[in-house]
């Protein structure tokens, strides 16, 4: 009842406040939109026709209200909310998210996703609060932060960025523990003891750092390209007061030639995670590219080749092994945090369902991936736009077994098409069909991958028992009005 209520109340506020000011539309500006998406696909959990489980048949929705207050010239409040982001049929309670959640969500009742003020001049911007940043064409440094952003610009554009993704032991940052203090004295200094003994089971080592992500770029921009390059850092990932710090260096381009045009970025990743003692440290690694090329043929034609590619690493399957390093493959620092992937979002999420991961430079872990995609749109009528796609993906890494006999991805091709009818002012629907053939390598008949499949959810075996697995589909339909 009590969640009701201030619901209720924060509604309220807001509609207040936008009625009070309605005849003031220099001060007042609302957007938002409203949808409904229902969906139905197979075996792309496992790639498995004789399984049911994995058929999926459900609906959702979201209502988006934004609000952006302008008190004065260069002033700006930004409110961004996401009421009732659910799937149909699940139970309103505190599992489904609360009021005030401050991370993207796939249900909840009352979701805050950005509200932030603006302070804009001639010579710069700067931006305070829980707000969206992206570096590049936002391939891998891009999240939903808190913090302060600042913006100079000069001919040559710099940016400034600052987030605090995690408070660490609270306002204080005051220690929690030291370490691990094996004989019970209240000091961690005596053999054995301290952060750098840390294992995996202790809970001793509550971290003293907040987590934080810095970010630099510099860039400059011209009527026909633009060109830049970016350096971000997530600090103090880990919970424990171990090392944990990833980075990423990129450099992009855009531009535009008329019928032409086409973007590119290149990433560099690195850093590195402590583990403790008796533990294998990690190494970040990364190194991806990725280029998209549009030609438009007409005023209703149009045509994108997209590459990717990404250097996997088979450093990291061995984990048993004692002390050194290992490697793990990144291909965006702070874990994807919030993430929407538009290098693998069709115009029906269709890529998006057809990898075994959400992220087409690592399908698989540590694999890096050489993939390309070929899209077409055409506008048939007024408001009816055709859409098709086709693309393929394979390892770039082709060692990645974590055991001589175990299974591991090697290949996906993909398949979709769809129609969007705006069939009336700010309304739309959309429907799309999809369709993906997955290839695994390994042996299903070694009953060691099969126990190691059975424990671990790496095992794709399909009916036939070799190493092609079943083709997965689905269908996708989404009606939305946008005001």
């Amino acid at each position: 009842m009590k969640r009701i209520l201030i619901i209720a109340l924060a509604l309220m506020l807001v509609a207040g406040l936008t009625t009070a000011y309605a005849q003031d539309d220099a001060l007042v500006h609302t957007s938002g939109s409203m949808r409904v998406e229902g969906y139905y696909d197979e075996n792309f959990s496992d790639w498995n026709d004789g399984e049911e489980l994995d058929e999926r048949e459900y609906w959702d929705q979201r209502f988006r209200w934004t609000t952006r207050f302008t008190p004065a010239e260069g002033l700006e409040a930004h409110i961004r909310i996401d009421y009732n982001e659910r799937n149909w049929g699940s139970r309103l309670g505190a599992a489904d998210g609360a009021v005030g959640r401050a991370t993207h969500g796939t249900s909840g009742e009352f979701h805050i996703d950005k509200s932030y003020l603006q302070i804009e001049r001639e010579l710069f911007m700067l931006r305070g609060g829980q707000q969206w940043n992206g570096f590049g064409i936002t391939l891998a440094a891009e999240l939903i932060h808190t913090g302060f952003y600042f913006k100079l610009k000069t001919p040559v554009v710099v940016e400034l960025l600052y987030g605090k993704l995690h408070e660490g032991n609270g306002q204080s940052d005051t220690d929690v523990s030291m370490g691990i203090d094996l004989n019970g004295d209240g000091d961690f200094d005596d053999p054995g003891e301290g952060v750098e003994n840390y294992t995996s089971g202790s809970v001793n080592n509550a971290t003293t750092d907040d987590r934080t992500q810095y970010g630099l770029q510099v860039s400059y921009a011209s009527e026909m390209f633009s060109v830049g390059t970016f350096f971000s850092e997530d600090q103090d990932r880990t919970a424990y007061d171990l090392d944990d710090d990833q980075n990423v260096w990129g450099l992009w381009a855009k531009a535009n030639f008329g019928m032409f045009s086409f973007e590119t970025e290149l990433d560099v990743f690195g850093g590195e995670q402590e583990q403790g003692v008796g533990l294998r440290d990690i190494d970040y690694v990364g190194t991806q590219f990725y280029f998209l090329a549009s030609v438009k043929l007409s005023d209703v034609f149009k045509i994108d080749g997209e590459f990717f590619w990404a250097q996997g690493t088979d450093e990291g399957v061995d984990s048993a092994a004692v002390g050194g390093t290992q490697e793990i493959q990144i291909s965006c620092i702070n874990d994807g945090m919030d993430d929407w992937v538009p290098e693998t979002m069709s115009h029906l999420d269709g890529m998006y369902h057809v990898l075994p991961s959400w992220d087409i430079f690592e399908p698989w872990a540590d694999s890096g991936v050489i993939a390309g995609q070929l899209s077409l749109e055409f506008t048939a009528a007024p408001g009816i736009t055709l859409h098709g796609q086709m693309g393929y993906a394979q390892a770039e890494e082709e060692d990645l077994e974590l055991q001589e006999y175990d299974k591991h991805w090697e290949n996906s091709w993909w398949l979709a098409a769809g129609v969007s009818w705006s069939f009336m002012e700010a309304a739309s629907l959309d429907v799309g069909l999809f369709y993906a053939d997955v290839s695994f390598d390994g042996d299903d008949d070694d009953p060691r991958n099969q126990q190691y499949a059975a424990t671990n959810l790496l095992g794709h075996q399909n009916d036939d028992g070799d190493d092609d697995d079943d083709a997965a589909w689905g269908l996708l339909a989404i009606l939305k009005i946008s005001f």
